[in-house]
């Protein structure tokens, strides 16, 4: 609502798109560490010469070794584009 009390839902998108993006990106790193405790990729598991990767600490360990940095931030933009759309969408909706 506004002062005037009138419903504006281009500001409802608008801050929905934004929080989304947000959050999306600010949460990356950890669902990079989840995706690869979920997935056990053999190529990452053969480079660092692990048999398994356990829990977030190990995970975001592996993560580092392999990729620097850059790596808790892979795939961020894609998820940034499918997320946007569909909280801005949620948030517009009374």
């Amino acid at each position: 609502m506004t002062p005037l009390r009138t419903y504006n839902p281009i500001a409802h998108v608008t801050s929905g798109a934004v929080a989304g993006a947000v959050a999306s990106a600010v949460t990356t790193p950890l669902d990079v560490c989840k995706t690869l405790l979920n997935t056990q990729e053999p190529q990452a598991l053969r480079a660092l010469k692990q048999s398994k990767i356990e829990g977030i600490v190990n995970a975001a360990t592996t993560i580092y070794k392999c990729c620097g940095v850059r790596g808790f931030f892979n795939g961020m933009t894609a998820r940034v584009v499918y997320t946007t759309p569909s909280t801005a969408i949620s948030w517009s909706s009374n």
